[in-house]
């Protein structure tokens, strides 16, 4: 091996050439690498500014919602008078989902928080109620529908400030749903 070392050192037309390559591959290698860092850097700062906006996209979301539903209710009147003027093949094929107004009340105890949702509909359904604060998920619980109202006590999260409670509600067949949130602050 020694003889080989020596060798080399003194073949400095091979040595060269060599030394060359090896100093190309690692600068490569780390270029690759480096450039690796930074898209993943780049992907994740997108991902943190999606997640960002998103309370704000629910937000509009919620609030075209509620627009959509007081039209709704506006509506409501002639809108029962042209289905009945319908045929029943037509109610078949043009089923749509209702769009039904929730209001929300909620209240905070010590150990709970009471949420009572009145439903612009007496359709049997599900409630869930989401509670939220600065876009992060505290709690979430499910409920059955009964005459127009949902009730659901939610244990209190272990935080302070405001938070957003959301109930959304599903009537079982699916023809009607709806949104209504508030804010309180524990």
């Amino acid at each position: 091996m020694k003889n080989l070392l020596v060798q080399m050192s003194r073949n400095s037309k091979l040595m060269i050439p060599v030394v060359g390559i090896v100093a190309m591959s690692l600068f490569i290698g780390g270029y690759i690498i480096r450039d690796g860092q930074i898209t993943n850097r780049k992907e994740a700062e997108q991902q943190a500014e999606t997640a960002n906006k998103a309370p704000d996209n629910l937000t509009q979301l919620e609030q075209e919602q509620k627009t959509e539903s007081t039209e709704q209710t506006a509506n409501e009147t002639a809108t029962s008078t042209e289905k009945e003027q319908e045929t029943e093949e037509s109610k078949k094929t043009q089923q749509e989902v209702a769009k039904v107004s929730v209001a929300v009340r909620a209240s905070a105890s010590t150990d709970a928080i009471a949420v009572v949702g009145t439903l612009g509909t007496d359709k049997a359904g599900t409630c869930t109620v989401t509670v939220t604060q600065k876009g992060v998920k505290l709690a979430s619980e499910t409920n059955r529908a009964v005459n127009g109202e949902c009730t659901i006590t939610i244990p209190r999260p272990e935080t302070s400030g405001e938070i957003k409670i959301q109930l959304t509600y599903a009537a079982t067949d699916l023809s009607a749903k709806g949104i209504g949130d508030q804010t309180i602050t524990l």
